[in-house]
């Protein structure tokens, strides 16, 4: 990953056992969303998710580096789409659970709030909401970065 800037740096600080590793450069290969990437999606939702959080500097106490992981962790389930899952609605379903298993992989002493983050961020498909801030901070992130991804 470039580091650009100070956002780009502190999301390296904090992601770079999955930045580093062997899914992340199998993500720089599997198309999301028809026209990006696994990683182009992943990095910009981050971005974004970090981006969120500044807005809120000052207003509310926040757990950024939870939003880093989580965002980071959000999709990685997607990596491999096509053999683990039969459709796009079990994508939909499963993704955020199984990405919750992966997270565990790089960020085993994670905080049990980054797996709500992960599995939530398909709200309303993953019927309960969220509720933290940092849930919703990386929900948001997702839905903006995916609808720029899909036009």
């Amino acid at each position: 990953m470039p580091i650009n800037d100070e956002i780009d740096q502190e999301i390296y600080d904090v992601g770079a056992p999955l930045i580093d590793s062997r899914l992340m450069q199998k993500a720089k290969e599997q198309t999301h969303h028809g026209k990006t990437t696994v990683y182009d999606h992943t990095i910009a939702v981050t971005r974004e998710a970090v981006r969120i959080c500044d807005h809120y500097r000052g207003q509310k106490e926040l757990n950024r580096e939870n939003v880093i992981i989580g965002a980071l962790c959000h999709d990685m389930a997607m990596v491999g789409r096509s053999e683990k899952y039969r459709n796009n609605f079990i994508t939909c379903i499963r993704h955020p659970k199984d990405s919750v298993i992966i997270a565990k992989e790089f960020f085993v002493d994670m905080d049990p709030a980054v797996k709500k983050i992960i599995r939530r961020h398909m709200w309303p498909l993953s019927l309960v909401p969220p509720t933290s801030v940092e849930e919703w901070i990386v929900l948001r992130a997702d839905k903006i970065v995916s609808v720029k991804d899909v036009m």
